[in-house]
């Protein structure tokens, strides 16, 4: 089965989300691993830990991935074009799929959205439908833009074929920002008397916004006195007031066209090294060409053909209780990954994880010593990684430390469940702090990537917690056995000399975690005294007291020093005895008796102190109170037998 990663800077934006869909569904349903990889760029400071996401980057140069789709279009905007002509040259000789940017690459295809046409019918419809003459441009030639010089020459060559003659005074030096934009206009225009042009083409949408703005508050009216374009067709220009006439990249097909070269490629067959996807126009409200108070989603095609967009009133009441539903997910994923304070735990909670986020399949993978990665850090990867735990839906297996090591620079599916498992996968470097722990693989259920995002950011969080708390917990094995035993962090009972309720509580869950982490057997006990009321009614209270001083000494008699006992309420007690396997349950039960009664004779009590248990084991939970609430089941019908004795 084939395998093609996607490069992705962001699932953030707009642009990328809509390449990702055409790409997924594409894929979707094909025998085919995708695999897709938000990576930023090198040693990012632009948000504190983004420069993190470059390692999934180095992840995938794996022996095992057959081509490559990349945005290069984006990441030519991100990063210096040197350097990201010097990553994709370490791609090769894998095919490599570039979007919208031809690489230097023998063995690379390009899927090239061309602007020209589009720009030459922008320019022809300003000059032969609304009568511009003087066509300004506003650029992004501050950055160093493969994607910006190619619309900036666009333009050029469309005025060229409009026979309007080009004027650098006309020329916009910015950036790709609103704020940029709003504020160069401000700078170079004080006011309507000021406007050298009749009409501005922007180099994209928010440029086109920026601009919008600063006409709104200088009193230029957009489209009166200045006819307004963009380019992009994001969701802005159709929310903006004026709707913004502006270029369609048909990104969505772009995806498609990149997925249907690069499943070309690797299936062996012959595909053109450029194929070209058309663009198309928009025209709205900002050029005049629809009525500034039509509420209809319209827009006119080149064509001067009435079209709607395609989007239902109802979708905005649709998305609001979209976001309700994310909001509430994320929520109960909140609750679920707070339960789990190590690996072993959270390996318990993998499943519900799993079908809260919409996932099919979740697989971690850790390396044996985590690496401290700097923002200055060129990132290394090691030759060895562990399949440390999964959980596969599909296939309805869950398995904890499968003793499965392996070669990441060699393969990058380290598990024969993954491996011929078709579909769309998530890759995420797992982090905590500049501490990297390894990497996740999600199967995706859905296109929903900027939630999936967010789902992972917290998973992620969860997990390299529990992995320093599992190592803290690794770090106690090598102490002697008296060591162990947590008693130092508990509380004791004032009568009984044993951990009051809170100090059984840490001590106890901290001896499963450590049970739990090392693969150690453990049994949990709820006990309680028989017949304690009447024995307070007949005997007076001092003696039930002494009741339950013998219960906790006869408790301490059967179990060793490194159990866990505790009283916690009343006459009951909770007992986390280590090592302790179900076949030793009735032997157990006849040594509490025995001990019960010699303590009660030593303590010339009138009566025999009687015990009623229940247990459960670590396989029931990793929690100490739902290990209490399993045995409180087993007590309970412990009593009832005695009540029909």
């Amino acid at each position: 089965m084939k395998t093609i990663a996607v490069l992705v800077p962001s699932f953030s934006t707009e642009y990328c989300l809509n390449i990702l869909d055409g790409i997924a569904d594409y894929f979707r349903g094909k025998d085919v691993k995708i695999i897709l990889a938000q990576t930023k760029v090198p040693h990012d400071i632009t948000s504190m830990y983004n420069y993190q996401f470059w390692t999934s980057a180095e992840y995938l140069l794996s022996d095992d991935i057959d081509a490559y789709i990349v945005l290069s279009c984006v990441y030519t905007t991100l990063m210096p074009a040197a350097d990201f002509e010097a990553y994709v040259k370490r791609l090769a000789p894998k095919p490599v799929i570039s979007v919208s940017v031809e690489l230097p690459l023998e063995n690379s295809y390009t899927i090239m959205a061309d602007c020209n046409s589009s720009y030459n019918e922008i320019i022809s419809h300003l000059k032969n439908k609304h009568g511009c003459k003087k066509i300004a441009f506003f650029s992004a030639n501050k950055v160093d833009s493969l994607d910006g010089k190619l619309r900036f020459k666009a333009y050029q060559n469309a005025l060229k074929q409009n026979g309007l003659k080009y004027d650098k005074n006309l020329v916009f030096d910015g950036t790709y920002t609103n704020f940029f934009a709003h504020d160069l206009i401000k700078e170079k225009i004080k006011s309507k008397a000021d406007l050298n042009f009749d009409a501005m083409v922007c180099v994209n949408d928010m440029t086109a916004i920026g601009v919008l703005s600063a006409f709104n508050e200088l009193g230029i009216k957009v489209p009166d006195d200045v006819k307004l374009t963009g380019f992009d067709d994001a969701i802005v220009a159709s929310l903006s007031e004026p709707t913004l006439t502006t270029i369609n990249q048909n990104i969505y097909a772009q995806g498609q066209a990149a997925a249907d070269v690069a499943l070309a490629v690797v299936q062996g067959r012959k595909v053109p090294k450029t194929v070209s996807v058309d663009l198309y126009t928009k025209f709205r409200q900002s050029c005049g060409c629809v009525e500034k108070g039509d509420a209809r989603r319209i827009y006119k095609t080149f064509e001067d053909e009435t079209k709607y967009e395609g989007i239902e009133v109802n979708d905005g009441t649709f998305q609001f209780i979209d976001n309700l539903k994310e909001k509430a997910n994320i929520l109960t994923l909140l609750d679920t990954v707070g339960n789990a304070n190590t690996l072993k735990q959270y390996f318990f909670q993998l499943k519900y994880i799993t079908r809260e986020c919409e996932l099919s399949s979740v697989y971690l993978q850790l390396f044996p010593t985590p690496i401290l990665v700097d923002e200055t850090d060129d990132f290394i990867l090691p030759d060895k990684m562990e399949l440390y735990m999964y959980y596969n839906e599909e296939q309805n297996s869950e398995v904890y430390r499968p003793e499965v090591f392996y070669n990441p620079h060699e393969k990058i599916f380290s598990s024969r469940s993954i491996k011929n498992s078709s579909g769309i996968y998530m890759l995420q470097p797992i982090f905590h702090g500049q501490t990297h722990y390894g990497f996740m693989f999600c199967k995706l259920n859905q296109n929903k990537f900027a939630d999936y995002e967010v789902y992972l950011k917290i998973l992620i969080h969860s997990i390299s917690n529990a992995a320093e708390y599992s190592a803290k917990i690794a770090e106690q094995q090598s102490l002697e056995s008296d060591n162990i035993n947590l008693a130092l962090m508990a509380r004791t009972d004032e009568l009984t000399e044993v951990l009051n309720r809170r100090g059984f509580f840490e001590s106890g869950q901290a001896v499963i975690d450590l049970m739990q982490e090392t693969d150690g057997n453990a049994i949990v006990f709820f006990a309680d005294l028989d017949g304690l009321k009447q024995i307070n009614d007949k005997y007076g209270h001092d003696a039930g007291d002494l009741a339950i001083k013998v219960q906790a000494q006869t408790f301490k008699k059967v179990f060793g020093k490194n159990d866990v006992i505790g009283r916690i309420g009343g006459d009951e007690f909770g007992i986390v005895a280590i090592g302790a396997k179900r076949n030793q349950l009735d032997k157990i039960h006849l040594k509490i008796d025995m001990y019960n009664q010699i303590f009660s004779k030593e303590n010339k009590l009138p009566f025999v102190v009687s015990t009623s248990i229940g247990y459960a084991d670590l396989q029931k939970s990793s929690v100490l109170r739902n290990l209490l609430s399993e045995a409180d089941k087993i007590l309970y019908e412990e009593k009832q037998k005695k009540h029909g004795k």
